[in-house]
C-alpha cells in the first residue's frame, strides 16, 4: 500500500557544514488496491465500495539539527506530513516522528547512543484475508546502546531496545503491542578488514490486551532467545558479505505444555557488488520466524530473496530496480482440521531518483505487489505508483 511513505523526505542527511537543517516534501500517489481486497471479492459500500484504488497527496515539512559538543553529538529531528485521499476520505491522516539521539563518548574506548522517538502512520499490510482496513498507529521506541573498544581490534557491545506499538482507534486496541530486546555482541576485525563476531539476543513481547493464559488457549506474552554469528567481510575488491547467521528457541506458555514452543535457523545475509563506480548489485537472503496466535498456527516461518540494483545514469540522476519473493509459512499447533496457510509475497519495481540542484530532489517508483495464499481469499493484487520531491535548506 502506497500510504506509509517515509516521514523524513529523501537526501534529508545534514548537508556539509550545516547543524540544522529545514526540509519540505510534497508527494502524489495512486495505489490500486488499498484495502489489499482479495481475488473474486468487492470491497463493501459501506467501507467506500466497490471502488478499490485511490489517489492520495501528501504536503510536509521538517527540522534535523546536528549539534556537536565537544567529542558528544545530540541528533534532533521532527518531521510532520499530511495525506489527503480523493476518494476514501476517511483515511486522510497526519504521520509525523519526533526524535533525539545523543552519541556518547567517554575518554578512548567507551562510546554509543541513547535515543527515544515516536512516530505516527498508517498499517500498510496485514495477514487478514479478504480485505483490512488501514489503521493509524503510534510507535514510541528507546534505544540505550553501549560499546566498548577492548583494543584495537575487539568491540564489545550490550544494548536495550524497547518498543511500544499503540492503535488510535479503540477496537483496534486489541492489537497494542510491547517488545523488548537485550543483546550483548563481541565483534572482531582482522587485519585485512573482515568482521567476525557472536551476538546473543533475549526478546520478550507481550500484547497487554490480549486475553491472558486460563482465558485463551495462549499466553499474551511470549520469549525468545537468538545465537548469532556476525559477519562483514569484504570478499573481494567489489563484493561484501554481511549480516547474521544464528538459531532461535521461542517459548509462550499455553494450555497443552510446549505446544506454543517452537525453534530453528535464523538470519539474514546480504551480498553486495560494485560493477563500478556507477552500478551497484545486491542480493539479500533471510530466513525469520515470529508467534502467532491464530488457531491454525503458534509461529510462521518467512523465507525470502530481495535482489535489487542501482545505476547512476548522471551525476544527478540514478535509477533503481528491485525484485522480490518470499513464502510465509504458518506452522505450529493446528487446532483445526483445515490445512495450514501459505502465503507467497512478490514485489517487482523500478524507479528513479534526480537531484535538480543542492537543495531539490525529485523521486518517482513504481511497483506490483501481489500476494498468493493456499486459502480462500487470501490472494490479492496491487500496484502502487509514487511521485515525489523534497527541498532542504
Amino acid at each position: 500500500m502506497g500510504v506509509a511513505l517515509s516521514l523524513q523526505a529523501p537526501g534529508a542527511a545534514a548537508l556539509d557544514g550545516d547543524k540544522v537543517l529545514l526540509r519540505g516534501n510534497a508527494s502524489v500517489g495512486y495505489d490500486s488496491n488499498i484495502f489489499h481486497v482479495a481475488d473474486g471479492l468487492t470491497l463493501p459500500p459501506e467501507v467506500g465500495g466497490p471502488n478499490e484504488s485511490d489517489i492520495y497527496y501528501g504536503l510536509g515539512a521538517g527540522v534535523h539539527a546536528d549539534l556537536p559538543i565537544s567529542r558528544q553529538t545530540i541528533r534532533l529531528d521532527a518531521s510532520a506530513t499530511k495525506y489527503w485521499y480523493v476518494h476514501f476520505k476517511q483515511l486522510d491522516y497526519t504521520g509525523y516522528g519526533a526524535s533525539g539521539a545523543w552519541d556518547w563518548r567517554v575518554g578512548n574506548d567507551w562510546y554509543g547512543t541513547l535515543s527515544a522517538g515516536v512516530t505516527q502512520a498508517l498499517t500498510t499490510y496485514s495477514s487478514s484475508i479478504g480485505f483490512f482496513l488501514p489503521s493509524l498507529y503510534k510507535n514510541y521506541n528507546t534505544l540505550i546502546d553501549v560499546h566498548n573498544a577492548l583494543t584495537p581490534r575487539w568491540d564489545l557491545e550490550a544494548s536495550i531496545a524497547q518498543s511500544y506499538v499503540r492503535y488510535n482507534e479503540p477496537v483496534q486496541e486489541v492489537n497494542n503491542f510491547n517488545s523488548s530486546t537485550y543483546l550483548v555482541a563481541a565483534r572482531y576485525t582482522s587485519p585485512a578488514g573482515p568482521v567476525t563476531g557472536a551476538q546473543l539476543s533475549f526478546q520478550r513481547g507481550e500484547s497487554p490486551n490480549q486475553p491472558p493464559l486460563g482465558v485463551a488457549f495462549f499466553d499474551n506474552n511470549w520469549e525468545q532467545y537468538t545465537l548469532s554469528a556476525l559477519l562483514d567481510w569484504p570478499l573481494t575488491g567489489h563484493s561484501r558479505l554481511a549480516g547474521n547467521i544464528g538459531y532461535t528457541f521461542h517459548t509462550q506458555a499455553s494450555a497443552v505444555a510446549g505446544q506454543g514452543d517452537f525453534n530453528g535457523p535464523s538470519g539474514n545475509l546480504t551480498y553486495t557488488y560494485y560493477f563500478s563506480g556507477r552500478t551497484v548489485f545486491r542480493v539479500n537472503l533471510y530466513d525469520v520466524r515470529g508467534a502467532v496466535t491464530e488457531f491454525d498456527a503458534t509461529y510462521t516461518k518467512t523465507v525470502g530473496i530481495g535482489v535489487s540494483a542501482s545505476y547512476e545514469l548522471t551525476g544527478k540522476t540514478t535509477l533503481q530496480a528491485n525484485l522480490g519473493a518470499s513464502r510465509i509459512s504458518f506452522l505450529g499447533q493446528n487446532l483445526t482440521t483445515a490445512e495450514q496457510r501459505k502465503d507467497e509475497l512478490y514485489v517487482a519495481g523500478v524507479g528513479a531518483s534526480y537531484q535538480a540542484t543542492r537543495t531539490l530532489s525529485f523521486a518517482a517508483s513504481l511497483s506490483y505487489q501481489p500476494r498468493f495464499s493456499n486459502v480462500q481469499f487470501g490472494s490479492y493484487h496491487s500496484t502502487v505508483a509514487v511521485l515525489s520531491g523534497s527541498i532542504q535548506f
